[in-house]
């Protein structure tokens, strides 16, 4: 290692900098982080943060020792580690997950050879630092991409992962010049602007979770008298049938009895919307979606008096994602909501990708209102006060995808340059998060 210019007194400070911010802010973005992204660029800075301390260190002795290598590997690591959160890839199976040991034993390795061959400490190190650069740069841009609120913490998070990959061009000047003292204080800058602007982030983005569930807790609270006192009044008039009719009175006998199964069915699901409200997010499972969506045509057929082919579903019936037993909500209040504004027919499909299925539910009764379509695809329309369109069927399935932990949007159907119906693009999680 080469030998710092700084004092011993600057040295201290910015131990005891990183330090600090490794123990507050990494034990606070392992709380808050969610997601892949953002867990893996904690992770990543995390890493990254202890790898710098170890350089540090380090810094007494004189030329590369192996005490390097364990910073060395840790660089390269936070690397791949940030592109993975970028591209939010999981490596979830045994021969990826090897990735992560392999990567660091590549970086590891560099140090001892750079002094058997005698390399410099820029040489040994630049790999990893060009590796890192494109990393932070990456993570930027598609923070960038991600983000639809451009506030403080976001230019907090921006500037803090570009000052964070620029200074890693110090590695390679050190192949000419002695640059290390330069480059610890511009790089402890970014990874402090780095991790205070991911917690700033997480911190908020729960807080508005929290604000959300709150807005879906009054709302289910309207929803479960709405719907008792129709499930009642059914139950009401299936009684009074009975007693009045003798001729239909096994079919209103069957009709009273469905009304109380269909209760009982949603007072539970309430129950579960109930339990995931005391928590930061609802209990997801891996649960088979064709199954619970066949039940809803099932009902929906019923309901609507329809025919067999007015609702298709396409895909198979072994298909599993990552949610809760909520989604047989929305899907009801979709499909539901479909035929009530005059669909004839409903096609349920899907697209498996890499670590997530989209279902997309396409129906033809004629598009939604400028509003309830603006309202649907904006990320932060349950926060807002104003509500679109005559009930709360709207904001109902808005809140239900949130629960379910999907990512939801809408789009328009077209025939012939015309808006016939709507698609509703259901975003699945298909593996459960190590």
């Amino acid at each position: 290692m080469q030998e710092l210019v700084i004092g011993i007194e600057v040295l201290i400070v910015l131990l005891e900098v990183l330090i600090a911010f490794l123990c507050v802010i990494g034990v606070g973005l392992i709380r808050f982080s969610k997601g892949v992204m953002y867990k893996l660029w904690s992770a990543a800075w995390i890493l990254f943060t202890i790898s710098s301390t170890v350089v540090i260190l380090s810094t007494s002795i004189e030329g590369l020792s192996l005490i390097d290598a364990v910073s060395a590997g840790g660089i390269l690591l936070s690397a791949l580690l940030l592109l993975d959160g970028t591209h939010e890839r999981r490596r979830y199976r045994s021969r990826e997950v090897l990735l992560y040991p392999i990567v660091f034993t590549i970086g590891f390795s560099f140090v001892p050879i750079g002094i058997i061959v005698n390399l410099t400490y820029g040489v040994v190190f630049t790999p990893g630092a060009c590796l890192i650069a494109y990393a932070c740069f990456s993570s930027a841009i598609q923070l960038r991409k991600k983000s639809l609120l451009k506030d403080f913490d976001y230019y907090t998070l921006s500037i803090g992962l570009i000052t964070w990959g620029a200074t890693m061009i110090f590695f390679p000047l050190n192949i000419f010049v002695d640059a290390l003292a330069f480059q610890l204080i511009f790089t402890t800058t970014g990874l402090i602007m780095t991790g205070a602007g991911l917690l700033n982030v997480f911190i908020r983005e729960t807080t508005e979770n929290l604000k959300v569930q709150n807005s879906i807790a009054q709302l289910i609270s309207s929803i479960v008298n709405h719907d008792i006192r129709n499930y009642v009044a059914t139950l009401a008039e299936s009684i009074h049938q009975m007693q009045t009719s003798s001729d239909d009175r096994q079919f209103w006998l069957d009709l009273s009895s469905e009304a109380v199964e269909s209760m009982t069915d949603f007072v539970e699901e309430i129950r579960n919307i109930s339990a995931g409200m005391t928590r930061l997010e609802a209990q997801r499972e891996l649960i088979n979606i064709y199954d619970l969506l066949n039940d809803v045509k099932q009902r929906v057929t019923r309901e609507y008096n329809l025919t067999e082919d007015a609702i298709t579903i396409t895909f198979s019936e072994d298909m599993t994602v990552l949610t809760n037993s909520i989604v047989r909500e929305l899907f009801w209040n979709i499909i539901d909501n479909a035929f009530k504004h005059g669909c004839q027919h409903l096609l349920v499909q899907a697209q498996k990708g890499d670590d997530f299925i989209t279902l997309e539910i396409c129906d033809d009764s004629g598009g939604l209102q400028d509003d309830v379509f603006k309202f649907l695809n904006d990320p932060n329309s349950l926060s807002s006060k104003d509500a679109p369109g005559k009930g709360l069927g709207v904001i109902l399935i808005k809140g239900l995808s949130f629960l379910c932990g999907i990512r939801f949007k809408v789009s328009n159907k077209y025939a012939d340059d015309e808006i016939v119906g709507t698609i509703f693009s259901l975003q699945f999680d298909m593996h459960v998060p190590a």
